[in-house]
């Protein structure tokens, strides 16, 4: 008869691994959040946002959010004046913010995102402004 040394006691501790959750949102757009092993910040935080612009027309974004620190389950961020140039001259100033907070058992995220942008001509005149308006998103693991 052979015995064997070890058992539970020496097996290695397990590492927390990242959680994801993912859903859609009420307009049927995805939301994907993913919160690092320690539990201290979303890694990534992830969506696509309809627009409704002031010309009229609408179009689609997607829009994200990296390394937030997660406190107590909750996070919240925006950014402003972030510019992008198109090659013709003309550029578009966008805007936005997230907020998201886990239900008690921690399975359920759950909050708002809304994304801006201005419009503008090459020559700098305000030409369109567009607004997701504050879209509620709720995303499982």
């Amino acid at each position: 008869m052979v015995l064997l040394a070890g058992g539970a006691a020496d097996a290695p501790a397990r590492t927390p691994a990242p959680v994801v959750f993912g859903g859609l949102t009420p307009q049927q757009w995805p939301v994907v959040v993913e919160i690092s092993a320690d539990r201290r910040k979303v890694v990534r935080a992830a969506i696509g946002l309809p627009v409704t612009c002031t010309s009229g027309g609408s179009g689609y974004y997607s829009d994200q959010y990296k390394r937030v620190p997660l406190r107590k389950g909750r996070f919240q961020a925006s950014f402003n004046e972030d510019r992008v140039t198109h090659a013709d001259g003309t550029y578009d100033v966008f805007q936005g913010s997230v907020k998201g907070s886990t239900n008690a058992s921690r399975t359920v995220m759950s909050g708002t995102w809304q994304l801006k942008l201005v419009a503008y001509d090459a020559a700098g005149a305000e030409i369109d402004r567009c607004d997701s308006g504050v879209v509620k998103w709720r995303a499982k693991q």
